[in-house]
Order: C-alpha cells, then sequence, then structure tokens
C-alpha cells in the first residue's frame, strides 16, 4: 500500500468514525495536518479501568 494509499484509507475510517459513532469508542486526529498520528478513547464496563 503506497502513503498516498493509506491517506485515502485513514480518511474514509475517519469521516466514517464520524458519521456513524460507535458506542464506547471515539477516535479522532491528534493534529489536523497528520493522519498518522490518533487519539482514541475506549470506555468500558462500570467499575473497569
Amino acid at each position: 500500500m503506497t502513503e498516498l494509499q493509506s491517506a485515502l484509507l485513514l480518511r474514509r475510517q475517519l469521516a466514517e468514525l464520524n458519521k456513524n459513532p460507535v458506542e464506547g469508542f471515539s477516535a479522532g486526529l491528534i493534529d489536523d495536518n497528520d493522519l498518522y498520528r490518533w487519539e482514541v478513547l475506549i470506555i468500558g464496563p462500570p467499575d473497569t479501568l
């Protein structure tokens, strides 16, 4: 996979996550200019770390 292909795939996946959020999961770019640095949050069941 080329860098262009991976960038297109990541942009498509980010758009899908924004359009159809997943319960208990959040992801986004740390810097809008860097598709390879993401911040991810996974929310588990109550009383878990």
